[in-house]
C-alpha cells in the first residue's frame, strides 16, 4: 500500500508464506529391506513479513534532497517431525524426533541522497539489523537415537554504513557512480544445523566491505551498464561435507575476496532508442541484449585452501536474447546461455563442464492493462548438463557432486497487477 503526500511518500507492504512438506525418504543397497530403515520427513514452516517505508523529497539548501527511513521486519517458524519408513513405504511409522526452528530479523535504514550540484550526488546510509535463531528438540525417541532434548538460542547485531556518489550527464541519461558500503549476513537454519539433531554455536555473522565503481546510461540505439566490484569478507559462510555421510557442514572461513565485472549491452537493430521517453507512445523495437559476468571469488590465505577459488560458482557467465517487441505489447525471440567450467570443491580438484543451452520466449504486454501473459521454452536442444554442483572440501571419488539442470521445458503464465 502506497500513500502519495505533498513532500514524499510511505509505504506498507506484507507477505506471508506457507510451505508443507511430505518426505519419505529410504536408505540402503537396492533389495535391502529393514522395518525402520530410511525416515519420513513432515516439515510445515510459516513466514511473515513486512516493510514500512516512509521517503521525504524537497530542497535542502537550495539542491535536491532524498531521504528515506524504514524498518524490515519478518518472522520465520518452522516444525519438522520425524518418523520411521517401515521398508520403504509411503506410509509413517514411529515417531522418532521433533524439531522447532524460529527466526526474528528486524532491520532498520536510514538514507540522505542530495545532490551536492545539479549533476553530482551524494549518499549516505546506515542499515542495523537484530537477528535471533532458537533451536529446540522437544522430543528424541529412546529406541532410535540418544533421547536429548535440548533448546538454544543465539543472537547477532551488525551495523552496516554506507557512502557513495554519481555524477549524471542529464541530457545524455548516463551516470558514472561509485559506492562504498558494508554489509552483514546471519547464519539461517541450513547453516547452523549440521544434521537435525547438531547445532553449531561457533558460528558468527558473514561480513563484508565491498567498493564499485560504475557507469550506466543510453544514446540513440545503445544502452549499457558496466560495474567493476572487490568484496573483503570476514567470517563467510562457507559449506563442507562432513566427515561421514556425506552431508552439509558450515564453518566460518578466514578472510575472502569476491571479486568480479559485470557488463551489460542492449542494441535496438531498428536504429530507434532503446527505451521510449516517459509519457511518449511505444515503438517498434528489436533488441539485442547481452549479459556477462566475471566472477572471481578466492580464500585468502587460508589456513586449509590458501587462496583457492570458492567452490560452487562458475567463472565467467554470459547471457544473450534477441526480442522482437511490437508497439500493441506483443513481443517473442531466441535466447541462450552460457557458462563456464566451475568447481565443485574448495580444493579445486573437479569442476563441472562448460554448458551452453538455447530457449525461446514470447508473450504479451498490453499497455496500461495491469496484465500479462507469457511463455518460454528453455533447453531446446536437450542439452544435459550440471545447472550447480555440491560445495565440498575435497570431491571424493565417484560422488553424485553434480544437480543435473532441466531438460527441454515449456513454462507459461498469467501475471496481473493493480
Amino acid at each position: 500500500m502506497v500513500a502519495e503526500f505533498a513532500d514524499g511518500r510511505a509505504e506498507i507492504a506484507g507477505g506471508y508464506q506457507y510451505k508443507d512438506l511430505d518426505h519419505p525418504i529410504s536408505f540402503g543397497a537396492p533389495g535391502f529391506v529393514a522395518d525402520n530403515l530410511g525416515s519420513s520427513i513432515q516439515v510445515k514452516s510459516h513466514d511473515f513479513f513486512a516493510l514500512a517505508r516512509v521517503d521525504f523529497t524537497g530542497d535542502v539548501l537550495a539542491q535536491k534532497n532524498r531521504r528515506s527511513l524504514g524498518v524490515t521486519p519478518s518472522y520465520g517458524f518452522l516444525h519438522d517431525d520425524r518418523y520411521t519408513n517401515p521398508r520403504g513405504s509411503a506410509a509413517r511409522g514411529v515417531l522418532k524426533n521433533k524439531f522447532e526452528d524460529t527466526a526474528v530479523n528486524v532491520g532498520a535504514f536510514v538514507e540522505n541522497d542530495h545532490y551536492v550540484t545539479k549533476r553530482v550526488a551524494v549518499t549516505a546510509g546506515v542499515r542495523a539489523d537484530w537477528n535471533r535463531r532458537e533451536h529446540e528438540i522437544p522430543f528424541a525417541a529412546a529406541s532410535f537415537s540418544t533421547p536429548v532434548t535440548d533448546a538454544r538460542a543465539k543472537d547477532y547485531f551488525g551495523v552496516s554504513p554506507r557512502l557513495g556518489a554519481r555524477y549524471e550527464f542529464d541530457e545524455q541519461r548516463q551516470t558514472v557512480f561509485t559506492n562504498l558500503s558494508r554489509s552483514f549476513e546471519a547464519p539461517t537454519f541450513g547453516e547452523f544445523n549440521t544434521s537435525r539433531a547438531a547445532w553449531n554455536p561457533s558460528l558468527d555473522a558473514q561480513t563484508a566491505t565491498t567498493a564499485e565503481l560504475g557507469y550506466r546510461g543510453e544514446r540513440a540505439f545503445v544502452g549499457w551498464d558496466a560495474t567493476v566490484y572487490q568484496s573483503w569478507v570476514n567470517d563467510e559462510l562457507i559449506s563442507l561435507e562432513t566427515q561421514a555421510g556425506g552431508g552439509a557442514v558450515t564453518r566460518n572461513a578466514d578472510d575472502t575476496i569476491h571479486r568480479g565485472l559485470e557488463l551489460g549491452l542492449t542494441l535496438n537493430l531498428l536504429g530507434t532508442a532503446v527505451t521510449d521517453a516517459p509519457g511518449a507512445p511505444r515503438t517498434q523495437k528489436l533488441l539485442f541484449r547481452q549479459v556477462a559476468g566475471w566472477n572471481d571469488f578466492r580464500f585468502h590465505r587460508d589456513a586449509e585452501f590458501g587462496n583457492n577459488r570458492i567452490a560452487g560458482l562458475p567463472e565467467g557467465t554470459y547471457r544473450a536474447e534477441l526480442t522482437y517487441e511490437h508497439p500493441n505489447g506483443l513481443y517473442f525471440g531466441p535466447n541462450m546461455e552460457i557458462a563456464s567450467t566451475s568447481w565443485v570443491d574448495h580444493s579445486n580438484t573437479l569442476a563441472a563442464d562448460a554448458y551452453v543451452i538455447f530457449g525461446f520466449k514470447a508473450g504479451y504486454r498490453p499497455a496500461g492493462k495491469g496484465w500479462s501473459v507469457f511463455g518460454e521454452v528453455r533447453n531446446l536442444t536437450d542439452e544435459r548438463y550440471a545447472a550447480t554442483t555440491d560445495a565440498v572440501r575435497l570431491a571424493p571419488a565417484n560422488a553424485a557432486s553434480f544437480l543435473p539442470g532441466n531438460g527441454a521445458a515449456v513454462t507459461a503464465g498469467v501475471e496481473c497487477r493493480w
